[in-house]
């Protein structure tokens, strides 16, 4: 796909400018990668649109300042006005789960941007850590309810995922580095660790999935040289040994393979972001059809 170069202040990106809550809308459908694969007969098309349509809304709300709120107010104002657990019902469970999805997307479409883009402030981590943790305290309960609401585990580490590397990213490019970036990101696994720890205590079946997808995140950030998941171990040796004595056989192999896996040594980030985009794709596509299957 053409990459989206932001150097120049062009007609054609001022003439998008007024439709951003379209395009917001656009992302956040569930259904428009079915409608777009009908059309192109493509499982990532649909993919590739949202990730570019994403990076036109996070140039513009990056805009005014990587320490400015007022954009992220005005485009996302439910973000800082996260739901309570105690509140949880299967509609506002929905929700949550949509603006997980979006987020992903908007973090997708920020790391591809081919200048540094940040258009979710750092500060807004511990809204990014309340909401997964909606998700996650709700999962065993309203995962029953419908397709979507299945389908929000998938969503809520993949979000996990991004938000650490976006993080460490902007501690990286940014032109005016966040020193709190590393420490945030610290922050928020101390928040986002304890509701995976609740929701593995319901059953040994749901713990099993659940660290399915953790150490799919952990593969993750060892693929993308994650600079904290060293630090993060002591934190998550819990997760991995629950119901369990050590980590079992089957998760232990894993885990072996992850700690083995070479690292990408060409452009790894694109690559990475390549495979997640195709995963939540194929995430949507599947959920969208109301399949009840989906690979961790």
């Amino acid at each position: 796909k053409p990459e989206l170069n932001f150097q120049y202040n062009t007609g054609a990106y001022d003439a998008a400018r007024p439709h951003i809550f379209d395009f917001i809308e656009f992302i956040s459908d569930l259904h428009v990668l079915t409608e777009i694969k009908k059309i192109t007969n493509s499982d990532s098309i649909g993919g590739d649109i949202k990730s570019s349509v994403a990076q036109i809304v996070d140039v513009e709300m990056s805009r005014s300042g990587v320490r400015d709120s007022r954009t992220v107010n005005r485009y996302l104002p439910w973000l800082t006005s996260p739901p309570s657990v105690t509140q949880s019902t299967p509609t506002a469970f929905a929700d949550a789960v949509t603006n997980v999805r979006l987020l992903s997307w908007l973090l997708l479409g920020a790391l591809q941007a081919n200048q540094p883009c940040l258009p979710i402030p750092i500060s807004c981590s511990q809204y990014m850590a309340d909401y997964i943790h909606f998700v996650l305290a709700g999962f065993a309960d309203q995962s029953k309810e419908s397709v979507v609401h299945m389908s929000a585990l998938f969503h809520a580490f993949h979000l996990c995922q991004l938000w650490t590397v976006y993080c460490e990213r902007a501690e990286l490019t940014s032109d005016d580095p966040q020193p709190s970036s590393l420490a945030n990101i610290l922050d928020f696994w101390s928040r986002v660790t304890p509701a995976i720890l609740q929701l593995l205590s319901h059953s040994k079946v749901l713990a099993d999935m659940v660290n399915l997808h953790f150490l799919n995140t952990m593969q993750a950030l060892r693929q993308c040289s994650s600079a904290v998941l060293g630090q993060l171990g002591a934190m998550w040796q819990p997760i991995l040994t629950a119901y369990h004595a050590q980590i079992p056989s089957k998760l232990r192999l894993k885990l072996d393979s992850c700690e083995n896996q070479p690292l990408l040594n060409s452009e790894p980030l694109q690559q990475w972001l390549k495979g997640v985009r195709y995963k939540i794709s194929q995430i949507e596509l599947q959920t969208s059809a109301a399949s009840p299957f989906y690979n961790v």
